[in-house]
């Protein structure tokens, strides 16, 4: 998507957020009460290259114009405005923070994923001791090239594929390890969003 396409698009999501704000006045949208439609000030070039360069990723571009625009995070104990309990700060690795250690490394979730390459990527589960660090870090390495967005209540949680042929897309993710979901573009997944509330309500 072009510069100037991601700017017009980001001030028609900017104007859907206020208009769903203004309909949803109940806060009768999960997780609405919490992020309120709000957001933090947005974050600086400056700071992303930081965090670029510290975790050695490229954030997808989407995702940058998003929180260089619109906001970073919320100013609740929760994320900004956003799917479920919003979009989460930048650097704001939630319950995930020990897996983001292998952000930089190659995602293993992708649109290749089968339940059968998942069931056997997940057999650790019952051979290894839960408490040991091998089995840490085998449950960490499920979720290289991921990074954690936010919360969906509970083990579930959204994260944002960043490198391979899926670089981009939301994934939702069981921490029981069921079978990862993955999504479209950052973009696409939350116009989605912000259209089912404007549609219904």
């Amino acid at each position: 998507m072009s510069g100037v396409l991601l700017t017009e698009r980001i001030a028609r999501i900017k104007l859907k957020i206020e208009q769903a704000a203004h309909v949803d006045t109940d806060r009768e949208v999960f997780g609405s009460d919490s992020h309120n439609y709000e957001f933090n000030p947005p974050v600086g070039a400056e700071e992303i290259a930081r965090f670029e360069q510290y975790h050695n990723v490229t954030l997808p571009a989407e995702y940058k114009a998003f929180i260089t625009t619109l906001g970073n995070g919320g100013p609740g104990d929760y994320g900004g405005a956003g799917p479920f309990y919003g979009i989460y700060p930048l650097g704001d690795f939630g319950y995930l923070e020990r897996a983001a250690k292998y952000m930089s490394a190659a995602c293993v979730v992708d649109s290749s994923l089968t339940e059968k390459k998942w069931q056997a990527m997940t057999a650790f589960e019952n051979q290894l001791d839960r408490e040991s660090p091998e089995y840490n870090d085998h449950y960490d390495r499920l979720f290289s090239g991921l990074m954690f967005i936010g919360t969906q209540g509970c083990n579930f949680q959204t994260m944002l594929v960043l490198n391979g042929p899926d670089a981009g897309r939301v994934v939702y993710i069981d921490q029981d390890l069921q079978p990862p979901i993955l999504h479209g573009n950052f973009l696409d997944w939350y116009e989605t969003w912000l259209d089912a509330i404007l549609s219904k309500l």
